[in-house]
C-alpha cells in the first residue's frame, strides 16, 4: 500500500507542476499584436505598396498591410487593382494572395 501511496503522491505533484506550466504560458499565447493602422489616400497607399513589393519581392496581402500598416482590405483592393493594370504579378494559382 505504501508504494499505491507514493506513486499517487508522485502523480499530483507532476499535475500540479503540469498546470503551473499551463498557467506560466497561458499569457504568453494570449498576448495579442495591436497594429496601429495609418490612414493614407489611396495614391500614397498604392505607391508604398509597390515600393515594398519592389523591394522585397512576393508577399502575402496580410503581411504587406502588417508592414505597411495599412488595412487588409484596401491592401486587397490596391493589389487587385495593380495586378488588372499589369503593374504587378499575380500570384500562381497554389498562392492566390502572394503578389510580387
Amino acid at each position: 500500500m505504501a508504494g499505491v501511496s507514493g506513486s499517487l503522491t508522485r502523480v499530483v505533484e507532476l499535475l500540479e507542476d503540469i498546470s503551473e506550466a499551463i498557467e506560466r504560458l497561458t499569457p504568453l499565447g494570449s498576448q495579442e499584436n495591436v497594429i496601429v493602422l495609418r490612414s493614407l489616400d489611396e495614391g500614397a497607399a498604392r505607391d508604398e505598396i509597390l515600393g515594398l513589393l519592389e523591394s522585397e519581392g512576393p508577399l502575402y496581402y496580410s503581411e504587406i498591410a502588417t508592414r505597411l500598416r495599412l488595412d487588409l482590405e484596401d491592401v486587397v483592393r490596391i493589389c487587385e487593382d495593380l495586378e488588372g493594370n499589369a503593374e504587378i504579378a499575380g500570384a500562381p494559382e497554389d498562392n492566390a494572395d502572394l503578389h510580387e
